[in-house]
């Protein structure tokens, strides 16, 4: 439980700091703001990662198929997530060094971004309480049917 808190706290700060470059960025719109949020998205990317990869190790098998169920509702929710995040944040790099070399400077850019990762991190968040509830319904259950 103290790793899992250490985690959220981890999430919250490096949100935190990530609408502060943001901020800053629209604010003062110089190349230091823009490269320490641009620089803060993979790093909060691993941070979620690491959020995934920890729930996903605590899965509790207490019933051989509805436990393989909410695991794998779980995997697929957060897997399709993270890809496509991924898949949208390599394209804006792609275009920035390949085509278009301001892509990154674009306000809309910068802030549409920042709106899908609050999407994102929302999308895993939720996924991982719906499984903890679910996980939680099952153990009950369970329990209390050996009663």
């Amino acid at each position: 439980m103290k790793s899992e808190s250490k985690l959220n706290i981890l999430l919250i700060l490096s949100n935190i700091i990530m609408l502060t470059s943001l901020i800053a960025y629209i604010i003062l719109k110089n190349q230091i703001t823009k490269s320490l949020y641009w620089l803060l998205i993979p790093l909060l990317i691993i941070i979620i990662l690491y959020f995934i990869n920890k729930w996903s190790k605590r899965g509790l098998n207490v019933d051989k198929f509805d436990s393989n169920l909410i695991q794998r509702s779980f995997d697929d929710i957060t897997a399709v997530a993270t890809v496509i995040y991924g898949i949208i944040y390599l394209a804006i790099m792609f275009t920035e060094s390949s085509f278009n070399k301001h892509i990154t400077s674009n306000i809309y850019v910068i802030i549409g971004f920042y709106l899908l990762t609050i999407i994102f991190e929302v999308i895993t968040c939720t996924s991982v309480y719906a499984a903890k509830k679910d996980t939680k319904k099952l153990i009950e259950k369970v329990y209390n049917k050996n009663k």
